[in-house]
């Protein structure tokens, strides 16, 4: 049940309790060639709420943001008051209004991929628009300097003033980019105040995702209001007071979530229930397929463990913990010490390689799937015969064999739409997600590492990767999942061993796993 919810129960229309709305965003569409992306919706937030705002990739969440944001102009549909338009405060302006002018009503965005300029420093990015000046207009760099230091020092950032953006770690990207937006926000003195936050917790382990829960509690308790982009619905329910959801560019409800089922949720969401994923196998009796001795990393300690064909194993813990460390060095990805061995064969971890690692029938499918796995440039049909052009003698058999067979492969993962020809970087996450996990099967894999593979992805995408899953456990190859995703993990996984410290230190399997009994784990292990 939410905690944070303050209004009154049932399903609320888009302009309900007028005196407390912070916008209203009336009679949106936008058409994109003949794909009608928003229908004549009407957006409304009040103050001093988090409001999520929820959908399927492609429902139309991502154009919404954008004509507020003043990227996208919505369709010309009638004039004011019929016609688009944004209220915010007491001023109403005709849609579209500018980048400047969404601004000066008072909203700042925070986007999934953050906006920060790589080569800035943290004092750069901090004090963009605001920097501390003298009165002959030069700016106060020691002063810029200390202030820097303290906001890092208030919201936990492990970094440095000076410190180059690209140089943070992701976690501290991500907050570094959030609490640039609160700064925005609290030095703004606009009439309306809205933080506009698009899946920012999508990378983040949950340990991080409470402090973000707390900045943003912080900010509707002082009467900001916030539109919180997620598929993370624990995450949804935990945080937010209401919830607006499109499906195929239509809003089909406003709820407010503590009168409101997670199931209910999923099923406005989607149109219909989920499938269950839920699998009991009996893989203690096959053959060990991998098993690491003594593996030791930057994080990881003196780890062994092994796993069987058509097993599904979890590895979970904090960030920091070194179970996300473990598939990069049994991929032979990341160095380290200890040994791995394969059916059979054993190997010194330092001379694994990944290239010698799928000879051995061993894939591995990262979490940043854009930096580290796919090929945005290139067709889905490439993308997903990337391991067999590498490993075959006849290239130009494989391109033959990949035009003919690859619009199959996306058809049969649940790929939308099924075009081999089309870009990879066209897809939606949860669709590249797709692409690129049935890459590795179509290699017939023995073991497949897989490190948060539903990271940003939506409820819909998210059910079928996990079936794909099953269906390579049921085929006898045995699945690793590195994964902060609890509910997941006691769901998809015969047990799942904890980490705290670099080493394994509690294996939950059959009753005593569940998502509950992961947290607690988890978190007392601190």
């Amino acid at each position: 049940m939410n905690t944070r919810a303050q209004h009154g129960p049932g399903v609320a229309g888009p302009d309900a309790a007028a005196p407390e709305t912070a916008f209203v965003a009336r009679h949106l569409s936008k058409t994109y060639g003949q794909r009608l992306v928003l229908d004549d919706v009407t957006f409304a937030v009040r103050t001093g709420e988090i409001h999520a705002l929820l959908g399927q990739n492609g429902s139309g969440k991502s154009t919404l943001i954008k004509i507020l944001a003043g990227q996208v102009a919505p369709d010309a549909r009638g004039r004011f008051p019929s016609g688009p338009s944004l209220s915010a405060g007491d001023r109403q302006h005709e849609l579209p209004v500018s980048p400047s002018v969404s601004a000066a009503l008072g909203f700042v965005f925070v986007h999934q991929d953050l906006g920060l300029v790589p080569t800035a420093t943290v004092t750069e990015t901090l004090g963009l628009g605001h920097f501390l000046t003298n009165r002959l207009g030069r700016l106060r760099w020691k002063e810029q300097t200390s202030l820097t230091k303290k906001v890092l020092e208030q919201y936990q950032i492990d970094a440095a003033p000076w410190a180059l953006t690209r140089d943070l770690s992701e976690v501290d990207r991500a907050i570094l980019a959030i609490v640039r937006g609160v700064s925005f926000l609290r030095r703004d003195h606009s009439a309306a105040k809205v933080l506009v936050l698009d899946e920012p917790t999508a990378f983040l382990p949950a340990d991080v995702v409470h402090r973000v829960f707390r900045i943003l509690r912080d900010l509707a308790g002082e009467g900001h209001a916030i539109v919180f982009v997620s598929h993370r619905l624990d995450e949804v329910f935990e945080v937010c007071d209401r919830a607006s959801i499109l499906r195929d560019g239509v809003l089909v409800g406003t709820r407010d979530l503590a009168d409101t089922a997670k199931h209910e949720l999923v099923h406005a969401i989607l149109g219909r229930h989920l499938q269950p994923t839920r699998r009991s196998s009996d893989a203690h009796a096959n053959r060990v397929a991998i098993e690491v001795s003594h593996l030791s990393g930057k994080r990881a300690k003196n780890v062994t463990l092994s796993a069987r064909e058509g097993e599904v194993v979890g590895l979970t813990g904090l960030l920091g913990s070194g179970f996300e460390e473990i598939a990069y060095l049994g991929f032979g990805a990341s160095r380290g010490t200890g040994t791995v061995t394969i059916g059979d064969r054993e190997f010194a971890q330092h001379k694994l390689s990944p290239h010698r690692c799928i000879e051995l029938g061993m894939g591995l499918l990262p979490a940043d799937r854009r930096a580290a796995s796919g090929v945005p440039a290139a067709s889905a049909a490439e993308n997903l015969t990337l391991v067999e052009v590498g490993q075959a003698k006849n290239r130009s058999r494989v391109r033959r064999t990949e035009r003919e067979d690859a619009a199959a492969v996306m058809r049969d993962a649940g790929v939308r739409p099924p075009l081999a020809g089309m870009p990879f970087s066209a897809f939606s996450g949860g669709n590249q997600q797709k692409i690129l996990f049935m890459k590795w099967m179509s290699m017939g894999p023995t073991v497949l590492w897989l490190h948060e593979p539903t990271n940003g992805v939506d409820v819909g995408a998210k059910e079928s990767i996990h079936h794909l899953i099953v269906r390579a456990a049921e085929s006898g190859c045995c699945v690793l999942i590195a994964s902060t995703e609890y509910e997941d993990l006691a769901d998809l996984c015969d047990r799942v061993l904890v980490f705290h410290d670099g080493r394994v230190t509690t294996e939950l399997a059959g009753e005593n796993l569940n998502h509950r009994q992961l947290l607690h784990v988890c978190m007392s292990a601190e």
